[in-house]
């Protein structure tokens, strides 16, 4: 029978021969640092940060010794992000809604300009009229994000402003701003000649191209127009017409005729081309025939493509921009830091100093200071101090087929205990669809593996990363194929030799949680125990309550995903399926959650109850999709460890 646990009592870890077990609170706290940019002239550190509730703030840092030179504090609902330099003293930054019911920062459309030491600190863009606070410096109010900086131009910078949307203002087309960041007077560039324009600039900020779509192509797939802005007037050009399902715009390219296009097709990955505007001719710049590209870097000033990330596996890099300063270090810094992931995340005005971004299945993120005359480096700062690499366990990348003879890939993680066979935690990601596990550190893997557990994770079909075809292979099918994935996954894993195929859990959270429900009732002598996290557990429900259904958007998204068949929707569902279940579970939701809304929670344990199912639960009144408070994570953690140490 069921029984709530909202206090917890001790730790129990299962194998008394592992030595020097990492404490929970490792793992429950928050990593620290999510960015860091150095100044023009390589004086000062501009770092995004994570407090220990949860909510993010901009500290400037001496790059020399690390001081505190300024803090830009989390407000009441909104968070500072994305700081950028615009001059060697002055910054600006956007700022996010605190989304505490989907456990994700949205970014407002606000822009707040400061100095490096906190003066003339100000309210320039507000996404909204009637703004309280400090007094803005101009009368602009809309969603506003940064397009360009003016290399000749210290004190301006290029913005995109999308109206306030009401009912009188719905429909205008989004405008180009020069802006100071002193005195925030702005001067109107150009109003975007079409629908959903991406703008074009030369390297010194000259608007030259705007892509967009018109009413008359509204119903013509993939096909946009193209306008050139010569004297201060729009000029339509040809056409865009891409072969392929979709495309979009990613950056701009050292001529400014041309740009980069990322377009996606049914039966094939993603494919990056150089797209000539005035001729209409492309040319492939990179195709995986695994997965999509996972990361693009750009050049700061005239956002030239200067590289892409992919992820089979390892994480590896393909260089576009070969002359360009970032791409003549970024192979021999992959090796200088033993293989892990190396972005150079800013540089000075000279690339003598670029701060890197190493990470890896084992070691946090942390930054690097890297002379580039001196081929020397200097450690920064580490988003997880208190976390030892060495205590890590590495996650291993695999490939295999399904049944249907699908190629399926993934990551498996070993612990470092000493046991001929361990025990197995099958860890579907969430999502399903826009989300894919990669080769990083990962807390509840490592909190796992600490604790002598191997862990799977499996990018099932309906994962990103992909190819289109790939991820719309698990529309309408969350409850079969889908859990078919994640089941093959596990027999798989069970048949290696170090695994113990008789002691298996599965956890997940959000769609993990609801897999981690739904696939023991298609093969229900498969796992040991269950482990639902912020679940979803009817999927009828998701029509009814929760964010999701509150748009037209995301109405017309349920219904591409799980449609809208009322016997498919049950079949598919935890709580029509219960009787099915045949193993202790945990559930574990969050009261204020509106992505998994709270009555997913109650109609599971309803169901539970009814049909007298063992299980136990732990709901946190204040918390929402995802914990944001350290000490509920580090309840959360506990709860999960005694469950595993009594269930398998």
């Amino acid at each position: 029978m069921g029984k709530k646990s909202l206090l917890l009592l001790g730790i129990i870890f299962i194998n008394s021969t592992f030595a020097a077990v990492p404490p929970i609170e490792d793992f429950s706290r928050y990593g620290q640092y999510t960015k860091a940019i150095i100044s023009p002239t390589g004086e000062y550190l501009a770092v995004e940060m994570i407090n220990e509730f949860g909510k993010g703030a901009v500290v400037i840092l001496d790059i020399n010794d690390l001081s505190r030179l300024n803090y830009i504090s989390p407000g009441k609902e909104k968070s500072p992000a994305n700081p950028i330099w615009v001059n060697n003293e002055r910054l600006i930054v956007s700022s996010t809604y605190d989304a505490w019911f989907s456990n994700s920062e949205n970014l407002t459309g606000d822009l707040l300009a400061f100095n490096f030491n906190g003066e003339r600190t100000r309210p320039i863009i507000s996404n909204y009229p009637m703004a309280r606070g400090k007094k803005r410096l101009n009368k602009l109010f809309g969603y506003a994000t940064f397009e360009h900086l003016l290399p000749k131009d210290k004190r301006n910078i290029l913005i995109r402003l999308e109206p306030w949307q009401h009912q009188n203002t719905r429909g205008e087309k989004s405008k180009i701003y020069k802006l100071n960041v002193y005195s925030g007077k702005v001067k109107l560039i150009a109003t975007a000649p079409s629908n959903y324009a991406d703008y074009i600039f030369s390297a010194e900020g000259e608007l030259k191209y705007a892509i967009g779509y018109d009413k008359e192509l509204a119903n013509e797939k993939n096909r946009g127009v193209t306008h050139e802005f010569k004297d201060k007037k729009w000029k339509r050009l040809r056409d865009i017409k891409v072969d392929a399902y979709k495309y979009r715009m990613i950056a701009v390219s050292k001529d400014p005729n041309k740009i980069y296009i990322e377009a996606s097709y049914k039966d094939s990955t993603d494919k990056i081309f150089l797209y000539n505007i005035r001729e209409g001719t492309k040319k492939l710049v990179f195709h995986h025939p695994v997965v999509d590209a996972s990361y693009y870097t750009f050049d700061k000033t005239s956002n030239d493509l200067l590289s892409v990330y992919f992820d089979a596996g390892y994480s590896d890099v393909h260089l576009v921009n070969q002359d360009h300063p970032y791409s003549k270090w970024l192979a021999p810094l992959f090796g200088e830091f033993n293989g892990n992931t190396v972005h150079i995340t800013s540089s000075t005005e000279d690339n003598k100093l670029m701060v890197l971004r190493v990470e890896s299945a084992t070691t946090p993120v942390q930054y690097h200071l890297f002379n580039t005359e001196k081929k020397s480096q200097r450690y920064l700062l580490n988003s997880r101090s208190w976390i030892d690499p060495k205590q890590m366990s590495e996650a291993k990348p695999f490939g295999f087929k399904a049944r249907d003879g699908k190629k399926l890939y993934g990551y498996l993680t070993r612990p470092k205990t000493k046991m001929d066979k361990h025990p197995l935690i099958v860890m579907p990601h969430g999502g399903p669809h826009g989300v894919r596990d990669y080769w990083e550190f990962n807390s509840d893997v490592q909190f796992f593996a600490s604790r002598g557990y191997a862990v799977l994770q499996i990018n099932y079909r309906g994962s990103e990363g992909y190819g289109l075809g790939f991820s719309e292979a698990g529309y309408r099918q969350w409850g079969e194929n889908i859990q078919h994935d994640i089941i093959d996954a596990t027999l798989w894993a069970q048949n290696q030799k170090d695994i113990d195929e008789n002691r298996t859990c599965i956890y997940g959270a959000s769609f993990g949680g609801y897999s981690a429900l739904m696939a023991p009732t298609i093969d229900t002598s498969l796992f040991k125990c269950a482990i639902g996290s912020i679940g979803i557990y009817d999927l009828e429900t998701l029509y009814d309550e929760g964010d999701i259904q509150n748009t037209r958007q995301g109405r017309n998204y349920l219904k591409k995903v799980i449609g809208t068949n009322k016997e498919q929707l049950d079949k598919y569902s935890p709580v029509t399926q219960v009787k099915k279940l045949q193993l202790p579970i945990l559930l574990i939701h969050g009261e204020k959650d509106r992505r998994a809304d709270i009555k997913h929670f109650e109609l599971m344990q309803e169901a539970l109850e009814k049909h007298e199912k063992i299980f136990d639960s732990l709901v946190f009144d204040k918390e929402g999709h995802g914990l944001t408070f350290e000490k509920n994570r580090e309840i959360y953690y506990k709860k999960i460890e005694i469950f595993l140490a009594e269930h398998l």
